[in-house]
């Protein structure tokens, strides 16, 4: 006979039905009031007492004749099945009281009772094979057949013909999305006094196993690597973090936590708690705490997460669990719960909220990967689109620009452009840029700031020219422009960023991040092309072993401790610090490096060529110089274009004052800088970037100064339809980590247009110094 919640089968020699039990109570009872088993037949007694039993029709059945043996079952709450043994005629029960033996004689009471239970049998067979020799492992229960002794191996952790292999254990993956959720009112709402889990975690910041009713509450989880918990009890709260230092608990390894709790009745009016956690058996950390309690009232057990993690009970963080748990057990005081496996067993009892694989595969597609410096990047295969696609992901980081994605394709011989996709993060902002051929889009996808640190969710969904765009959860529609349809990459999928700096690929000059080398720094997490899963920790571990890691963590305060070099100015980045040199004669990731200085007479220049030889288009530019003179003026920098293209860069000491002039095309803009007189013979830092026609240019620590180009018809017009980006020209993305903080809306007005305007592209082939 095997019950699960309603359903309960009856077996016989293989033969098996099943009928279901209408109701929401699956509790057999109440141990405490269960009366004892009776086996072949019920006694005399109970014939004047039938409002005692649930089917009072059973009295009046005939009574078995024959042999019976290896009645195994559970005789303790939450104990395993055990074979059973006889009782003695004092020890039975009827109810909730002992049976009345006055009524029988009591050499009667001994032979019903005892007659054909456990200890009886068939006179031709008296030796039990399993008395004779067990073989069962690790408390296997012995069945006696007529072949010999077989073992029964259920609700162990051993499995096999003697109980003897070690079972794998019940495990689940969560995603972020699914959890377990587990009504402990059906249960009858037993106190839980020890909580046990195993966990294998490559995220940082994730609730895993929270209960609790009204006030109190128990919340575990995983903050900042370490694991965290918290108790409310009556008006009492207890806080607990356990992070060893240089031990963090999501390296993706299996990792053991429990949870003791414990009251002690100290009198009528006052309790003790003390609670213990566990990790690995080896890290340890209690707390105590005294009041007006008896137990932890809990209603509902949540593991891996909820619908809404912040409005949890204690939750310190606001993230769901993302990795495997195995072996959720609940243990208390007449209760034992394996929650997974009741889960897994599709048990009434627990709420299964998304699709949870019950394994933990060794090569996760949702494993997360860290891009570590502006250089770490992944190359992934060509990515299979056509006229319909799709692509989700998701990112954290704190750092506001930074290329996420690019993949490039060749232009057709109808097309207008080359084919082109990518998603940088500019300002702290996500872009699209969608070109199948006859026209750019460029789409502000975001409509708050997504460089908080926090998971973020990207989707991208296109058929042909029509695309829609969410960022958590938020949607956007748009379209592009042309004829074009189909979306043909033949060029590698580029993740995380393009390379080193100054490498011979010229990128599209649309995409500002990858002008700029300026690659994505942080956590991705969750690649989908086109519904199917991308390992990229698997990529990560097969293309770079150091800059791209299969984990992501958080690591707190990475400015303590003066990292930069040389009074440089410490930034924080993700999980690094950015070393701001500009106001040094250093350079580099810490301020270490001594910079080159030149020395000019007057009639001495300095000339680079630009893009091997070939010159170089850009949509903006940044540049970084510092300079000290004893004279008024002089040319610091000049660009030149050996085409007939007029596009010049010139940036000068006119006067003791800086003079930045910028021509493109027929546009042409100067910005004076400099509150004071700059001929001192002290170094000063000029600081110049453009924008698309967005000009601004700062000198020493001044306010900076700002500017528009503008064409001059029969009025001046200012364009606002452009998209831009920025060249490595002259500029170490090392010094400030390419934060401009002050730039932060002078792209607002240029998304959602055409990027391929020439005369917002400036041609230089050559930079002149001194």
């Amino acid at each position: 006979v095997i019950r699960n919640d309603e359903q309960t089968s009856l077996i016989v020699d293989g033969v098996s039905q099943s009928r279901t039990t209408k109701g929401k109570e699956f509790q057999f009872g109440k141990f405490t009031t269960n009366s004892d088993v009776f086996v072949g037949g019920m006694p005399n007694w109970y014939s004047t007492k039938l409002a005692l039993l649930a089917l009072p029709s059973v009295i009046f059945e005939p009574r078995f004749r024959g042999s019976i043996r290896n009645l195994v079952y559970a005789d303790q709450p939450g104990g395993q099945t055990r074979r059973q043994e006889m009782k003695q005629p004092r020890d039975i029960k009827c109810g909730d009281g002992p049976c009345d033996h006055g009524e029988m004689p009591k050499e009667k009471v001994i032979r019903n009772t005892l007659r054909g239970i456990v200890g009886g049998g068939n006179s031709g067979n008296m030796t039990d094979a399993c008395e004779r020799h067990d073989p069962c492992q690790h408390g296997g229960i012995c069945i006696s057949t007529d072949s010999g002794p077989i073992c029964e191996c259920r609700n162990l952790e051993f499995d096999g013909q003697y109980c003897e292999k070690e079972k794998a254990p019940s495990e689940a993956t969560f995603r972020g999305t699914q959890f377990l959720s587990y009504d402990l009112g059906q249960t009858g709402a037993e106190p839980i006094h020890e909580c046990e889990y195993n966990d294998n975690d490559n995220d940082n910041d994730d609730d895993f196993d929270i209960l609790g009713h009204g006030t109190d509450y128990l919340n575990l989880a995983l903050r900042d690597g370490g694991v965290s918990l918290t108790m409310g009890l009556a008006n009492g709260k207890q806080e607990m973090h356990i992070k060893p230092s240089k031990v963090r608990f999501d390296d993706h390894q299996w990792h053991k936590v429990t949870v003791h709790r414990r009251i002690q009745e100290i009198s009528s009016i006052t309790s003790f708690c003390r609670l213990v956690t566990v990790v690995d058996d080896v890290y340890t950390d209690h707390s105590h705490i005294a009041g007006k309690f008896t137990m932890l009232s809990s209603s509902r057990v949540y593991v891996g997460g909820a619908v809404n993690p912040r409005a949890l009970l204690g939750a310190r963080v606001h993230n769901n669990f993302v990795g495997c748990l195995r072996k959720v057990e609940f243990s208390a005081d007449t209760l034992l719960l394996n929650l997974i496996d009741l889960a897994k067993s599709g048990s009434k009892l627990i709420q299964v909220a998304g699709n949870v694989e019950y394994q933990c595969p060794s090569g996760d597609p949702q494993d997360p990967v860290t891009f570590t410096t502006r250089e770490s990047h992944l190359i992934l295969p060509p990515w299979e689109t056509g006229k319909q696609s799709s692509i989700s992901f998701k990112f954290r980081t704190k750092e506001p620009n930074g290329l996420i994605i690019l993949a490039t394709g060749s232009k057709q011989p109808r097309s207008k452009n080359p084919v082109l996709f990518a998603i940088e993060l500019l300002n702290g902002h996500i872009y699209i840029h969608l070109d199948l051929g006859s026209g750019a889009a460029k789409v502000r996808a975001s409509r708050r700031r997504v460089d908080d640190g926090d998971w973020h969710d990207f989707i991208l969904r296109r058929n042909g020219r029509d695309a829609k765009v969410s960022v958590d959860g938020v949607w956007n529609d748009f379209r592009t422009p042309g004829e074009g349809t189909i979306l043909e990459l033949d060029g590698h999928m580029y993740v995380g960023g393009t390379g080193p700096a100054f490498n011979s690929i010229n990128w599209p000059p649309a995409i500002w991040t990858a002008t700029l080398r300026q690659g994505f720094v942080g956590c991705l997490r969750d690649l989908v092309l086109s519904g199917k899963a991308v390992d990229i920790a698997a990529y990560a571990r097969l293309q770079d072993s150091a800059s791209v890691k299969p984990s992501c963590h958080i690591q707190a305060n990475v400015c303590a401790g003066n990292p930069c070099l040389n009074s440089g100015t410490c930034l924080e980045g993700w999980n690094r610090p950015i070393c701001d040199c500009t106001a040094t004669l250093y350079h580099g990731p810490t301020c270490g490096r001594e910079s080159a200085t030149l020395a000019f007479n007057g009639s001495q220049h300095m000339t680079v060529w630009l893009g091997n030889g070939q010159g170089a288009k850009t949509q903006t530019e940044e540049l970084l110089l510092r300079f000290k003179t004893s004279r008024p003026a002089g040319l610091l920098l000049m660009t030149s274009a050996e085409s007939n293209s007029p596009d010049r860069l010139e940036i000068a000491l006119v006067a003791g004052r800086i003079r930045a002039s910028v021509r493109l095309s027929d546009r042409e803009k100067n910005l004076l800088a400099g509150q004071s007189v700059l001929n001192d013979n002290n170094w000063h830092t000029i600081r110049f970037s453009r924008r698309a026609s967005n000009l601004r240019l700062q000198v020493d620590g001044a306010p900076p100064v700002r500017g528009m180009l503008c064409m001059y018809h029969q009025h001046f017009i200012c364009p606002t339809t452009i998209l831009m980006l920025v060249p490595t020209l002259l500029y170490d993305d090392d010094d400030d980590g390419g934060n401009d903080d002050d730039d932060d809306d002078d792209d607002d007005d240029n998304d959602n247009n055409d990027d391929n305007d020439d005369d917002e592209h400036f041609v230089k082939h050559n930079i002149y110094l001194g």
